[in-house]
């Protein structure tokens, strides 16, 4: 049974949140490299592109997104279930071919927070 999410914003960037809801089929689970076994990949429905500002004073980086990474924020709350979780959201660029187990979360950009929502 495939399971659907819907991630809607919830804080910490404001320039991102016109970038959702997005919706998309909730993947399988990785781990990070500080034991973290509850972070789930994410593979959206419709990617996007995003221009990350990379340094000061305009240097930027365009990125191709069609996967986030989310990870339940809220202790006993699961992504996918009934009610929902405050996630962290990361940025899956399409030029990453795959996760590592375990991964550092480090590596990708943390964009915001958002609610992720379980859908029928």
């Amino acid at each position: 049974m495939t399971r659907r999410v819907r991630i809607e914003y919830a804080d910490q960037n404001d320039e991102f949140a016109s970038l959702l809801p997005r919706s998309g089929v909730l993947g399988g689970r990785h781990r990070d490299v500080q034991g973290n076994s509850d972070w789930f990949l994410v593979r959206l429905d419709e990617p996007f592109d995003y221009q990350l500002k990379v340094a000061e004073p305009l240097p930027f980086r365009l990125m191709r997104v069609d996967h986030f990474l989310i990870r339940s924020r809220w202790a006993d709350h699961a992504i996918g279930a009934a009610e929902p979780t405050s996630v962290f959201i990361l940025l899956i660029d399409t030029s990453e071919v795959s996760v590592p187990d375990p991964f550092d979360p480090a590596v990708y950009v943390h964009i915001a927070w958002g609610m992720a929502v379980a859908e029928a």
